[in-house]
């Protein structure tokens, strides 16, 4: 990775990678209203089962909406030839990071009042939003509906927390999935979008 590369991947992924290690409430959070845990539950429940490396970047990348617009429209023009984020484009680097999942920043676009309450959720009670995933998580979990398959691996740690990896480091597939019927024994989910090919952008290596 050169230093051009380095630089790029300091200022576009670190940060979102970053935004899940650093849980310490923002100013004001405290007198700010809050959704529930059942509210929680059902905003996070539609992508609660992506891959770590998209929520990473979709949780930070939903507090700034009209970005998420500009860059989906951005996308929309560029015929699926995407070689680079434009480097005038003034996006949150969390936006900036998910142009590498285009279908995924289309769908957030056009979810806005979903996006809008993610992004909300996500300012004020943090902690709550990614205890809100593990917990959605771990009952897909019970229900016998997580498994390591040929997309995605799934790692269960002690404290039960549930990471879900890509199967293959430099292919990200986003599932497609019921999220009410994904909770109940039997339900089969294997139905995958395509696959994101990482570092398509240049040098956003995860691993």
């Amino acid at each position: 990775m050169d230093t051009k590369s380095n630089n790029r991947f300091a200022r576009i992924v670190l940060p979102a990678l970053l935004f899940l290690l650093c849980l310490a409430p923002l100013s004001g959070a405290e007198s700010a209203d809050t959704y529930s845990a059942e509210e929680l539950d059902e905003i996070v429940a539609p992508i609660a089962l992506y891959p770590d490396v998209v929520i990473s970047s979709m949780l930070p990348a939903s507090t700034a909406p009209t970005d998420v617009v500009q860059a989906a429209r951005w996308v929309a023009d560029q015929d699926g030839e995407i070689s680079e984020v434009p480097e005038d484009s003034g996006w949150d680097p969390a936006v900036e990071a998910m142009v590498q999942f285009p279908d995924v920043l289309t769908w957030m676009s056009e979810n806005l009042d979903w996006m809008e309450m993610l992004g909300y959720a996500v300012a004020v009670q943090q902690e709550d939003v990614l205890a809100a995933i593990q917990d959605y998580r771990a009952k897909v979990d019970d229900a016998g509906n997580l498994e390591t398959d040929d997309h995605i691996q799934v790692v269960k740690e002690e404290g039960d927390v549930i990471y879900i990896q890509p199967a293959q480091p430099e292919v990200v597939y986003v599932p497609t999935y019921d999220p009410v019927a994904v909770v109940r024994p039997g339900y089969s989910w294997g139905a995958w979008g395509a696959g994101f090919a990482m570092g398509a952008l240049g040098a956003w290596a995860w691993h």
